[in-house]
């Protein structure tokens, strides 16, 4: 099963710690965490995706806090969609084609270059998602003023609109019960627009009664990730669990795990993201198909042990995927020093040719790295052509058959 995760701060800045902040959560229990960092452990917990904003914290300008996240998605573009803080509407506008959305919550309430009506205008305008975190005691006072004034605006309700982290929801409501006056906000021709994100909760229970009232298509898995790890606990493995355990259908799991975050963000596009241990029976299937010549090209009978272990492992195997979830292809590397990379085979679905696969393949690899390597065949002119239009200086060998490419 993939897992998409719709809440992970990351960041790496140090944060003054005073008498008032400290009181507050996210500066009380604020380790950083930087792109590199989450970058390795979504490898490890097999991450595919993953919906990344800064830290709640004001004394850090926006604009910086935001253009950490915005490089952290230009360096890893197969792992993090990026959200910002909700800036100035003029840097906002500045870097729209650059986000996915605006993550908003509560601490910012006070904060004064916020117009909160002009962020939501914005989003709703340039067509970007909407996660909030509001204070417990307005939670309805936000989902009424964005039912009723932004009709089109995709929003994400963050931590399912709880009370705390663990707890159910308002003293002497349960949860089911909240949820309902939570839906009774919310016009029917409407309720297609509201996502609820799952992290925190670790009550199945909990888990079922959300899928029972707003159905499982409205809910997000999330993590918050790096907070809320107690007692050397995993946050993965509990947040995980939490969902698998819930007693819902597979079906509706596989939509809260990935299904869901898909539709919101694909759209129709194919995208590139990390391969993982539940893609190998796909990839494996999709070997079976290369012809002699692109086996040549490949090299792929000399390195087949190889190429399958990796694969096994969900090793240094990045996917493209379509709208539906198929695979189109794949690109294998290797680490090599200095933080360079080796790109060792490209390989698309002869279905899905023509569309640029293989280059955004490498493309989404290559941020990364000081130093992309690769070396093919003279006469495979598809990867000639992806390698040179992407500015890789040509190397022919001595005898003109092989190419080392750089960049």
């Amino acid at each position: 099963m993939l897992f998409f995760d719709a809440h992970v701060h990351v960041g790496n800045f140090s944060v003054k710690q005073t008498e008032e902040n400290s009181k507050l959560f996210a500066y009380a229990k604020y380790q950083k965490n930087s792109a590199d960092k989450y970058h390795r452990l979504a490898v490890r917990k097999n991450i595919s995706k993953a919906v990344c904003f800064p830290f709640p914290f004001c004394e850090i300008s926006f604009s910086k806090q935001n253009q950490y996240v915005l490089d952290a998605a230009a360096k890893y573009p197969y792992l993090f969609l990026p959200f910002v803080l909700p800036d100035k509407t003029d840097m906002l506008e500045k870097n729209a084609g650059s986000f996915y959305g605006i993550k908003d919550h509560f601490y910012f309430d006070f904060h004064e270059k916020i117009d909160r009506m002009e962020v939501l205008d914005f989003a709703q305008q340039y067509n970007k998602v909407y996660i909030f975190h509001a204070h417990w005691k307005k939670w309805d006072e936000r989902i009424s003023l964005i039912a009723k004034n932004f009709p089109k605006l995709k929003v994400i309700v963050a931590h399912s609109a709880r009370v705390a982290p663990f707890a159910a929801s308002a003293q002497g409501s349960s949860f089911e019960d909240r949820l309902l006056e939570i839906k009774s906000l919310i016009p029917e021709a409407l309720l297609e627009n509201f996502y609820f994100e799952t992290s925190t909760i670790r009550d199945p229970s909990s888990i079922r009664s959300l899928v029972n009232t707003f159905g499982s298509q409205h809910v997000l898995w999330g993590t918050d990730y790096p907070y809320y790890s107690n007692d050397g606990e995993d946050v993965y493995d509990e947040e995980i669990r939490c969902i698998q355990e819930s007693q819902i259908d597979d079906e509706s799991k596989e939509r809260i795990f990935s299904g869901n975050f898909r539709d919101l963000f694909q759209k129709g596009e194919c995208w590139i993201r990390h391969g993982t241990k539940d893609d190998a029976p796909a990839l494996l299937e999709m070997t079976k198909t290369i012809s002699r010549e692109e086996r040549k090209f490949l090299a792929y009978d000399k390195k087949e042990d190889l190429i399958r272990t990796q694969i096994k492992k969900g090793s240094h195997v990045l996917v493209a995927e379509s709208q539906e979830g198929k695979i189109m292809g794949f690109l294998r590397f290797s680490d090599r020093y200095n933080d360079s990379v080796m790109i060792e085979e490209v390989y698309v679905d002869p279905q899905y040719r023509g569309q640029k696969v293989a280059r955004k393949l490498v493309t989404s690899l290559v941020p990364a790295h000081s130093k992309s390597c690769a070396k093919s065949f003279a006469n495979n002119q598809s990867i000639y052509h992806v390698f040179s239009s992407l500015g890789f200086s040509a190397t022919p060998s001595p005898k003109g058959t092989m190419i080392a490419w750089e960049k």
